[in-house]
């Protein structure tokens, strides 16, 4: 969401930030700590979005950066630019994420497995 309020009324922005926390994602998190998956495709789709969430949480951020550079500099950009290139950021943010997790986040894991919880089980 972006900042509401404007620059002359930031307490409004406070206040829904404050409630976000404070109550909303708490909610959120109950909700999706009390479900019960009991098909395979739900589960198979949320072990890969469990998956990729760390992936795209560790490269997302660069490319929010590389969008507000943009914005800055094309600010008169008809809204159709915008929206195009905030919906082709957004789909490149979830293909790095997914290479980083095919490529480097999953071997990782699992050659820590093997190196780490399979010796502990021999002794």
């Amino acid at each position: 969401m972006p900042r509401i309020g404007g620059e002359s009324h930031m307490w409004m922005n406070g206040i829904y930030e404050a409630t976000c926390i404070i109550l909303l994602f708490p909610i959120v998190v109950s909700i999706g700590a009390g479900s019960q998956i009991t098909d395979k495709r739900s589960t198979a789709v949320c072990n890969f979005l469990g998956n990729l969430s760390y992936p795209l949480y560790i490269t997302h951020y660069s490319f929010i950066y590389l969008y507000w550079a943009w914005i800055s500099e094309h600010k008169d950009a008809p809204a159709s630019q915008h929206v195009f290139l905030g919906v082709s950021i957004f789909f490149l943010a979830i293909g790095i994420g997914y290479a980083a997790m095919k490529l480097y986040d999953i071997p990782i894991r699992e050659w820590l497995t093997q190196r780490f919880l399979k010796r502990n089980k021999a002794k």
